[in-house]
């Protein structure tokens, strides 16, 4: 089976090109480093001769290809996406203070993770945009930058890299594995496949008891449950002052958050919110959703739905009369976490998953979660188990508990220092990780 994906990967790498083209003019691929998607330079920048890579919080760069210079012994962690790029950060901190002679590469493969990382990786660490897993993206991926280790992050597992990193000797490990039921069934259909997949990974650590158990099954090997990483994230980065114009410009109103929405789900949020403002008339919603680019669309629904609103990436604060404060703009989660009490976390009214409930808790906000959490199944248990989260099922059950919460202040308190005291008790997976990862790490 493996063989015959690469050599169907290697067939189709000829449109792969056209692909991304077709990415890009939807914005979701980088239209300056598109290119490093199919395992080439990025262009030129700053007037500088050759390629260089941008970096980090503009710091090192580092020139492709043959003029590249040897380089030391390097440490490649991979991670597809938001929630994976920022939950490597407290293990990338870790493994950087126990190898200080390693230099350290991280790719994604979004645009969104990409503008992220470069405003959260520490400085001296590079960013590239993952390649496409066809044998020739990957092949020039791997002659750029010859990582001696590569660390994956989570259930990222695409067959040409695993394989062809493992057959250039590069000594892998799968760090913060999670694999749900589902996905480990439809691994069984193909067990001799996972299991070869699995076998190029000298160290499994998986998120829960659980995960650890499927991994086993399905024929993984040196594996071992450590904790969920996630636990060990920074709490997200606050702009004190925006928080204070907000302040001001909200005064006592009742306020609570619908974070990382979904489409299908907006629609029910908006319907919950017009129940709420039967009782609470003055209350407050900050709608965020989970990509800022759709913040045209939900506007028109706003409008369509005859809810007045104010938009965030017009510079505007909520006006008075605004029911929702459209928030869609980048890396200002932090600041609505901050200023409300209440926070619901999407992607859970509709089957998506549900995103990670551990960044509102750090900011001492009560959760609200739809059904649908099956990527956090495990520390929504450690959640629920302490009353430190609530899950309902649809819109009317989110309007009543909003406005009970609202109503009973002190309620909402408990449920938020709970979260708050579950994150702190899970804390210290990153060193676990980083003394587990010794033995790919030379």
């Amino acid at each position: 089976m493996l063989a015959l994906y690469r050599t169907l990967t290697f067939l189709l790498h000829p449109l792969m090109a056209l692909h991304l083209r077709c990415r890009l003019r939807k914005g979701k691929e980088d239209p300056v480093r598109w290119r490093e998607r199919l395992g080439h330079s990025s262009p030129p920048q700053n007037g500088t001769k050759g390629s260089r890579e941008p970096a980090a919080h503009g710091g090192a760069s580092l020139r492709s290809g043959a003029e590249q210079e040897a380089p030391n012994k390097r440490i490649w962690i991979h991670a597809a996406s938001v929630g994976e790029s920022l939950s490597i950060l407290p293990l990338l901190q870790a493994l950087m203070a126990a190898h200080p002679s390693h230099s350290f590469l991280v790719t994604t493969g979004t645009v969104t993770s990409a503008r992220l990382m470069a405003e959260r990786l520490p400085a001296g660490v590079t960013h590239a945009f993952a390649p496409v897993d066809t044998p020739q993206a990957v092949s020039r991926f791997l002659d750029r930058w010859k990582p001696q280790t590569g660390i994956w992050v989570e259930s990222e597992l695409w067959p040409n890299m695993v394989m062809m990193a493992r057959e250039r000797g590069v000594k892998l490990a799968l760090v913060n594995g999670r694999l749900s039921e589902r996905s480990a069934r439809r691994w069984k259909r193909m067990q001799d496949t996972i299991a070869t997949l699995l076998s190029a990974f000298r160290v499994i650590l998986a998120q829960s008891d659980g995960d650890l158990a499927r991994f086993q099954a399905l024929g993984a090997r040196h594996a071992a449950c450590v904790g969920n990483l996630k636990y060990d994230a920074a709490e997200t980065p606050v702009n004190e002052p925006a928080v204070a114009a907000l302040r001001q410009a909200l005064g006592d109103r009742p306020l609570w958050v619908a974070s990382s929405t979904h489409p299908g789900e907006e629609q029910l949020i908006i319907e919950a919110h017009r129940r709420i403002r039967e009782t609470h008339p003055a209350a407050l919603m900050i709608l965020i959703p989970r990509h800022p680019s759709r913040g045209a669309e939900i506007a028109a629904l706003l409008t369509e739905k005859n809810t007045p609103f104010s938009r965030r990436s017009e510079g505007s604060l909520p006006l008075e009369d605004a029911a929702c404060y459209l928030a869609d703009t980048l890396g200002e989660v932090g600041i609505f976490y901050t200023l409300s009490p209440i926070v619901f976390l999407g992607g859970s009214l509709v089957p998506v998953g549900g995103h990670n409930p551990l960044e509102p808790a750090l900011l001492n906000c009560a959760l609200l979660l739809g059904p649908h959490t099956f990527n956090f199944s495990q520390i929504l248990e450690d959640l629920t188990s302490k009353g430190a989260a609530t899950v309902i099922h649809d819109a009317p059950e989110l309007a009543e508990t909003v406005s009970h919460w609202m109503e009973q202040t002190a309620l909402a308190k408990r449920q938020a220092d709970a979260a708050f005291q579950v994150v702190k008790t899970h804390q210290g997976v990153a060193l676990k990780a980083t003394d587990a990862l010794r033995t790919v790490i030379s």
